[in-house]
């Protein structure tokens, strides 16, 4: 699945220093042992759901960003709470992160008010990072005017946001494991990805 990555990594090693290419080979690892995981646990998800599994991978990619510190991100949840499927997304994302998420090299923290609503998006200033849930194709350019007013990262399960150049980041469970970057978004909200991290996703 990664053999053309790898053989690319051969030539990014030579530029970039090891502590990246060693995480690249963990963040490759980890993409293998999710599909293998999600397979073993499918009939019980849900096609758009932010599982565990896939947190995880979102916050391992969140560390290969670059020009900006990554140990610890301040995260916020984005949702609409008339919508089922986005409050009961909502919901599951705090049940999973709790007081703080730590994957690899990142801890992912929410900072109170952790859930966000629409109305309530200028409070993205304080945040790193805000995961979009579900069913809110409507509010999907609001949101992406404000993240990228304050320079965040836009994370989330619903993939015609990042198609769209909405989000920057979606991550896909089914029928297997993929990252996806949008490079529009990024831009827009002045974030940029290490190159060899970008040759293991799907960029747009």
């Amino acid at each position: 699945m990664f053999s053309p990555g790898a053989a690319k990594l051969a030539v990014v090693a030579k530029v970039e220093c090891k502590p990246i290419v060693t995480r690249l080979g963990t963040f490759a690892k980890a993409l293998s042992v999710g599909a293998v995981m999600l397979a073993l646990s499918r009939p019980a998800l849900g096609l758009a759901e932010m599982t565990e599994k896939n947190l995880q991978i979102a916050a391992r990619s969140l560390a290969f960003m670059t020009g900006r510190s990554t140990g610890t991100l301040r995260i916020a949840i984005v949702y609409a709470p008339e919508i089922a499927a986005s409050k009961a997304e909502a919901d599951h994302l705090m049940a999973q992160i709790g007081s703080g998420l730590t994957a690899g090299r990142v801890t992912l923290i929410p900072l109170p008010p952790a859930q966000l609503r629409i109305a309530d998006l200028a409070a993205l200033k304080d945040r790193d990072v805000a995961f979009v849930t579900d069913g809110l194709a409507a509010y999907h350019a609001t949101i992406a005017d404000a993240a990228a007013a304050s320079h965040v990262v836009t994370v989330t399960t619903d993939l015609d946001c990042v198609t769209q150049a909405h989000c920057v980041m979606g991550v896909q469970s089914e029928p297997r494991v993929r990252v996806l970057i949008n490079r529009a978004a990024a831009q827009r909200s002045a974030i940029e990805f290490a190159p060899g991290f970008r040759l293991l996703v799907t960029e747009l």
